[in-house]
């Protein structure tokens, strides 16, 4: 004899919460680029160290968000720049279509 399953209730805002997301889908970007493109977009004010970006978005590990960061770069979401003051230091900020498409997210644009 099989159980039948019983179908969960709806997660209020998962719906809102996927249309948000869909211009990133569209542009073809994956969950960590998506977070990266977020989390570069909530500090626009200053660029954001590359040491600093795996931490604050949640990747687990450098090669992770060297893979992303390279996604976004080839996809003109993204500039990353050494800081000619400190050359160890990598620099990363949004493009104007990396903030098109983060306003678009979070429905400023």
């Amino acid at each position: 004899m099989t159980k039948t399953p019983t179908i969960p209730a709806p997660i209020p805002g998962a719906d809102a919460l996927l249309d948000r997301l869909r211009p990133a889908v569209a542009a073809g970007l994956n969950l960590r680029q998506t977070a990266l493109l977020l989390r570069v977009a909530a500090h626009p004010a200053e660029p954001v160290l590359f040491r600093c970006l795996g931490g604050i978005a949640g990747i687990p590990n450098a090669a992770s968000v060297t893979r992303a960061c390279d996604g976004l770069v080839a996809a003109k979401l993204m500039a990353r720049w050494t800081d000619p003051e400190d050359r160890r230091r990598v620099v990363l900020a949004l493009t104007p279509a990396g903030v098109k498409l983060a306003g678009r997210m979070v429905g400023t644009v």
